[in-house]
């Protein structure tokens, strides 16, 4: 084709549509001491998409508790994770969030 002249691309047969961001992830707040938060991040991270651990902390009831973002569907695989950490670690409280609001494990 010469200068100015109109390129044609062919049409794509299928587009892929990207699966919408899950709207029903769950907060877990986890008591750790701030020496295991990388252990306890590496081990969660071992195990794929189950969850995400913030390195961040909140108070909650007076003490600091790491946040877990657990994608809808994960909730119990990460339970199991955590009680199994707690063979290895010291693990406080953990307090499952939704809205907001604590909701007993």
């Amino acid at each position: 084709m010469g200068p100015g002249q109109d390129v044609a691309f062919p049409a794509a047969a299928s587009v892929s549509v990207p699966p919408e961001a899950p709207t029903d992830t769950l907060l877990m707040l986890l008591e750790v001491d701030p020496e295991d938060i990388h252990f306890v991040d590496n081990i969660i991270k071992s195990h794929d998409h189950v969850a995400q651990v913030r390195r961040n902390y909140r108070l909650y009831r007076g003490r600091p508790c790491y946040e877990v973002l657990i994608p809808a569907g994960f909730l119990d695989e990460v339970e199991q994770i955590v009680l199994r950490l707690r063979a290895f670690i010291w693990v406080g409280q953990v307090v499952l969030l939704e809205h907001g609001v604590p909701v007993d494990l």
